[in-house]
């Protein structure tokens, strides 16, 4: 009996966990766990660490190897550049009558990116312009097939109105029309010395004086820089200001003096009309030259052109007999 008592004491001390063991087993666990989250942050910070490393990869990239290509895609999107065309020069007779000069006139354009209802706009604009709405409507349309990368942001709808037309139109208040400055050519004397000065249109000189000298009677245009905003409206500078930040004037063109007499043209003009009616023939020229100094005073072609309505006119009446065409030299060389 005591025996068993005695045997089965140890056996209870051996079988009974230590008083430490407890303290040694949480202690394992709270290694573990702090173990655990130190790898956590470490990983998390690694990671923060990469995406600053690639931010400050890619600022660099776009500031220094890219910078002036990212500086002119926001010129582009913030500046607006409008061209300043000069007016064309004048051509005068030598009296400096003028036979040839420039009216200002106003262009009607619309801005496809900020323009929304075509159809409003295209009705409120049509009888001002002397139009069809469908008309207006197709030609604010006509690029929505293109490409949007090939579309033109500005298209023209009238060209050279007159003050009375542009100032209805700019009454209406329209978001996405707008305006540029414009010259319109005229010809004060109507079909006087038609052949020699010839007649031009927006492209340029297309016959004639106005064709020969091109290049000296358009001058050279400039331009005006602005700030603007997604809607084009000027962006005021730090003085508050809304003024250009870099503008280059225009260069007017040179006027020309003829050796051309006004009145004598005039004069040399009616003599072939009269010809004309009266014996009928299918053209008539007269050059009318000064014998002491060669200049020429007179050159004139039956039938004549209005260069004020050129685009309807037969395009067989624009040359210059006088100097295009083939003549026998005859008594001439006698």
């Amino acid at each position: 009996m005591d025996l068993t008592l005695m045997d089965s004491a140890p056996n209870a001390e051996k079988d009974s966990p230590h008083p430490c063991a407890h303290h040694t087993h949480g202690w394992q666990k709270n290694l573990g766990a702090g173990s655990g989250a130190r790898l956590r942050i470490a990983l998390i910070f690694s990671l923060l660490l990469l995406i600053y490393a690639g931010l400050s990869m890619r600022l660099a990239q776009i500031q220094v190897a890219q910078g002036q290509s990212w500086k002119a895609k926001a010129e582009n999107q913030t500046v607006s550049q409008e061209r300043t065309a000069p007016p064309r020069a004048a051509i005068m007779d030598n009296s400096d009558l003028p036979l040839a000069f420039s009216i200002p006139r106003e262009t009607i354009i619309a801005d496809l990116h900020i323009l929304k209802d075509r159809d409003e706009a295209a009705e409120k604009l049509a009888p001002i312009l002397k139009t069809t709405a469908d008309a207006l409507g197709a030609r604010l349309s006509h690029y929505d097939a293109m490409p949007e990368k090939s579309r033109p942001r500005v298209i023209y709808l009238a060209r050279n109105v007159d003050d009375a037309v542009a100032e209805k139109i700019r009454a209406l208040k329209i978001r996405g029309i707008g305006f540029e400055d414009s010259f319109r050519r005229a010809y004060p004397q109507g079909q006087l010395a038609c052949h020699l000065i010839g007649w031009s249109n927006m492209e340029g000189g297309m016959e004639g004086l106005e064709l020969e000298l091109n290049a000296i009677l358009r001058g050279t245009p400039g331009y005006v820089r602005y700030y603007r905003d997604a809607a084009r409206r000027l962006i005021a500078l730090h003085d508050g200001a809304s003024g250009p930040i870099d503008t280059q004037p225009p260069r007017d063109g040179l006027a020309v003096t003829m050796t051309i007499d006004a009145r004598i043209q005039q004069a040399a003009e009616e003599e072939l009309a009269r010809i004309h009616e009266q014996y009928g023939p299918k053209s008539a020229t007269c050059v009318v030259m000064d014998v002491s100094s060669g200049a020429i005073l007179a050159m004139a072609t039956y039938p004549s052109f209005d260069g004020n309505s050129y685009s309807a006119t037969d395009p067989t009446l624009f040359s210059n007999p006088a100097v295009s065409h083939q003549y026998e030299p005859g008594s001439v060389m006698k």
